[in-house]
């Protein structure tokens, strides 16, 4: 995205973070009440953190059963926890987790060609945002969904909030003509939140 076609997102209890390829700027949100999250790993207990791509938007697997269609307005759609709640501030859209954490969907008709050199250009800048922060990587993402564009990564990192340590995945990805973000943050396990964030990745259709 054209870096003077910025846009910042203030929601009502935080700060989200700069539109940019698919993609936003992240910066610390306020911490949000409660300390889990919608766990994968309770509906069949299975320790390997992260799924293996094969399962589909369309799985009907049990372990799943927790998520629910949504079809936005914009014209994308994602399956989502069903209890999570929707806030929407210009192009976009946040589900909020009542257990603490929250996913934010971002996008633009304007992306960068390379989702991992666009993170790349702007953690310096967005780790001042976090305290605490600490980068766990920025990689591209090697998974089947990938394939349908032309480039996916994930920013990935842990940063310290009022009520504990956060764990935040910030997956970009993009077609020649539209650019998406998929912002995670949650106080649940790394691998349970690379589960979901896989999960909720396999489903999305774009617009």
């Amino acid at each position: 995205m054209n870096r003077d076609d910025n846009s910042q997102l203030v929601g009502d209890s935080d700060q989200a973070g700069v539109a940019e390829e698919a993609t936003q700027e992240p910066s610390e949100p306020e911490e949000e009440p409660g300390d889990g999250g919608s766990d994968p790993d309770e509906a069949d207990g299975d320790d390997d953190g992260r799924g293996d791509g094969d399962d589909g938007g369309g799985s009907g697997d049990e372990e799943w059963d927790f998520l629910e269609r949504h079809e936005d307005e914009s014209g994308f759609s994602v399956d989502v926890p069903e209890d999570w709640e929707i806030e929407r501030d210009g192009h976009m859209v946040r589900f909020e987790n009542p257990d603490g954490g929250y996913l934010l969907v971002d996008q633009t008709d304007d992306p960068n060609d390379d989702a991992g050199e666009d993170w790349r250009d702007l953690e310096p800048a967005a780790s001042g945002n976090f305290p605490g922060y600490s980068l766990v990587g920025i990689d591209d993402v090697d998974a089947d969904w990938a394939d349908d564009y032309d480039s996916a990564a994930d920013w990935e990192f842990t940063f310290s909030g009022s009520g504990g340590d956060r764990h935040a995945i910030n997956r970009g990805f993009h077609t020649s003509e539209q650019g998406y973000a998929l912002f995670l943050v949650s106080p649940e396990a790394p691998e349970v939140n690379h589960r979901l964030l896989d999960r909720i990745s396999e489903s999305f259709e774009p617009a």
